[in-house]
């Protein structure tokens, strides 16, 4: 009696706790569809992960590219050739088109990165381990500005770049799965060149403004004396230049007809804003050539005039002139 209870007890424990052989099947299958699943899951979130860190490090290379175009606009746009170069402790350096990894690009990509202060592991490469392509125009040009366009892309999972690049227009056009972006100096160099209009319109107030000065506190009113400058192009006293101006005769001072140079900064007390134009080269001060009327080159002919000028990265002179009236 006691066996056969065991041997109920046997059965009704397997009926309760065990599996089929056709339900371990199914278990097995279950499980196996799950890895596969999490697996498939896991592949797609470290390839999304990739894309998303190529997307982060091509911003991070963008903003230094930006920061570098901004600081360094008259040395890459002095270039007419299809490179982006600037200039660090001395050193030229040049991105050029072809891929980042080569000497040169690379080798630029490091002193960009310092110098824009945004570090950056591999800045030849995306986040896929694949080399960047890198594609510059030569100068392009509109209106009166010129300038250059950079552009960077990854080529993506499958290694190779898709996109198209226009050198002539600077368009990029992304394909594939290729990311990418591009940093026109159009907008750079017009706000430039606007600034520095407006600061040598200032300039040429303040000169005014001094002659208008200087007439009006000498005791001498002869309206034929040129206030411009304090001696005549031949770097001599003359009744018909201002003596008592502390003004330099831009003819005198050679090359260094700077507002430093012929002593504009001290006398009218300038600030850094007003000495540099926006590419941060010195304005430079005109008051004896021919391309202005003074007692030298059109005698008695009043008004006198002065230029305040400078020069762009492209060779083109921006001036203002200020006009001696009483």
């Amino acid at each position: 009696m006691k066996k056969q209870k065991n041997i109920l007890t046997i059965k009704l424990f397997y009926n309760q706790e065990g599996f089929t052989l056709a339900e371990l099947i199914i278990v097995i299958g279950i499980i196996l569809s799950i890895s596969v699943m999490m697996f498939g899951a896991a592949k797609y979130w470290i390839r999304w992960m990739k894309e998303v860190e190529t997307k982060k490090k091509l911003n991070e290379l963008q903003k230094a590219i930006n920061y570098v175009y901004n600081n360094y606009a008259y040395t890459i746009d002095s270039n007419s050739q299809a490179q982006f170069c600037f200039e660090l402790q001395s050193q030229t350096y040049c991105l050029t088109t072809g891929n980042a990894s080569n000497s040169q690009n690379f080798q630029t990509l490091q002193a960009l990165s310092s110098v824009a202060g945004v570090a950056m592991d591999k800045p030849d490469r995306d986040a896929m381990g694949t080399t960047l392509q890198i594609f510059v125009t030569p100068r392009l040009t509109q209106g009166q500005i010129q300038y250059h366009v950079i552009a960077f892309v990854s080529p993506g999972w499958n290694t190779q770049v898709e996109s198209i690049f226009d050198s002539q227009s600077g368009v990029l056009q992304l394909r594939g799965d290729d990311m990418g972006f591009t940093i026109s100096g159009q907008q750079i160099e017009t706000d430039k060149w606007n600034n520095t209009n407006e600061i040598l319109s200032r300039l040429r107030d303040i000169y005014q403004n001094h002659f208008n000065t200087l007439y009006a506190t000498s005791s001498n009113k002869n309206i034929y004396i040129n206030r411009f400058a304090n001696k005549n192009s031949l770097c001599q006293i003359s009744s018909y230049w201002d003596q008592n101006s502390p003004i330099a005769n831009s003819n005198c001072v050679g090359g260094n007809n700077t507002l430093t140079g012929v002593g504009a900064v001290s006398a009218w007390g300038l600030t850094a804003d007003l000495i540099y134009d926006a590419w941060g080269n010195e304005i430079r001060v005109d008051n004896s050539s021919s391309r202005t009327k003074n007692p030298d080159t059109t005698g008695l002919q009043i008004p006198y005039t002065a230029r305040v000028y400078t020069t762009t990265p492209w060779g083109f002179e921006i001036s203002a002139t200020a006009v001696g009236v009483y």
